[in-house]
């Protein structure tokens, strides 16, 4: 497997994670700053080049982010499990 698509597959699941709320506790900027961030981010056609860069289709990642987006009751890890199973490549 191409490092650099994994890296990018990791890239993809941040932004996932943080547009829904999930944003490290580590960070300085608000936690409303970063989701807003990310949210514009997957509008963005800059979005697109780093799907690309991933390997991965835009649709298919909107369609997850849309689904993880439904489950409220879903906390960070399991989310991120989530991503990371249909996301990660071999």
């Amino acid at each position: 497997m191409n490092p650099y698509i994994k890296l990018w597959e990791c890239v993809l699941i941040r932004l996932l994670l943080d547009s829904l709320g999930y944003a490290s506790p580590s960070m300085n900027l608000s936690l409303y700053r970063i989701q807003n961030n990310a949210q514009l981010w997957l509008r963005s056609s800059s979005f697109e080049d780093i799907c690309d860069l991933a390997n991965k289709e835009p649709n298919y990642i909107k369609k997850i982010y849309a689904k993880a987006k439904e489950k409220t009751e879903i906390d960070q890890d399991q989310i991120a499990k989530y991503f990371r199973f249909l996301l990660i490549s071999e």
